[in-house]
């Protein structure tokens, strides 16, 4: 019951922090759910990162700690978006979202580890 407390607590924050940033920067994100790579280099890297996380899971863990492997992959995939889109797309400040995403993950596993919630 805790985790679901938890994981409820985290969307909320998520959304609310959007929202309120989208609003107080005036952010307009691109049309669509899904992630739209600011170049090819962005697309490679994501797909490179994309293939060590699997490869490390299949291989070097065994599927043991497949989480870890997960929460880092997230991690540094929200970094590689948030740097990219600084570098390349500053003015429409969608790099200010992925940095709070990256924030709302990285504290999501702090809490959750700590708490031995997940």
């Amino acid at each position: 019951m805790d985790v679901f407390i938890f994981l409820a607590c985290f969307i909320v924050y998520v959304v609310l922090s959007e929202w309120w940033l989208k609003k107080k920067y005036s952010i307009k994100r691109k049309k669509g759910m899904l992630v739209k790579h600011v170049n090819k280099t962005h697309k490679k890297m994501e797909g490179a990162l994309f293939i060590i996380v699997i490869l490390g899971i299949l291989f070097l863990s065994k599927g043991i700690y497949a989480h870890y492997w997960l929460f880092s992959y997230l991690i540094s995939l929200g970094f590689i978006r948030s740097m990219v889109k600084w570098k390349y797309e500053r003015e429409r400040r969608e790099y200010i979202l992925e940095l709070n995403g990256l924030f709302s993950i990285i504290t999501f596993v702090i809490i959750g580890f700590n708490t031995s919630i997940i």
